[in-house]
């Protein structure tokens, strides 16, 4: 019988180095990005999505994340998120996390959105709004 070892989305994220200045931290790194990875594996392709999911979730993730202010972060917050995070790095992760489970499961564990599309899908979704995001601007999007 074989030993089944398999890494959790946040332990794949763990990988992703937090570009950030110690100055001015509120969340912890890995909780931004396990937050906006769950959104975008909930088909949330844009900033405001994403941002409505966050907030919409907001107790639910709360009580499965326990961050340490006990807060969720601000399309603000989120932005600068997806501004700083080097998405090669995060893709890296993710295929390493998503190569683990197809490895132990002989393909049954191949990750997929909510839509059934493959993870490489929500990289692509990811790196997109990576690319966008410097040129997001609030103000001119409605709520």
């Amino acid at each position: 019988m074989s030993k089944m070892h398999y890494i959790t989305l946040a332990e794949a994220l763990a990988q992703v180095e937090d570009p950030r200045d110690a100055r001015g931290k509120r969340f912890e790194w890995l909780f931004l990005l396990v937050v906006i990875g769950a959104a975008s594996m909930s088909g949330k392709k844009t900033l405001l999505d994403i941002n409505r999911w966050v907030q919409g979730h907001g107790d639910e993730l709360k009580t499965a994340l326990q961050p340490k202010k006990g807060r969720i972060p601000s399309l603000a917050t989120l932005r600068r998120v997806v501004c700083d995070v080097t998405i090669a790095t995060v893709e890296e992760a993710l295929s390493k996390f998503q190569a683990g489970l197809i490895d132990e499961s002989g393909g049954a564990g191949t990750l997929l959105t909510h839509d059934g599309c493959q993870m490489s899908s929500t990289m692509s979704a990811m790196s997109a709004l990576a690319k966008t995001a410097p040129n997001f601007a609030p103000a001119t999007h409605p709520q």
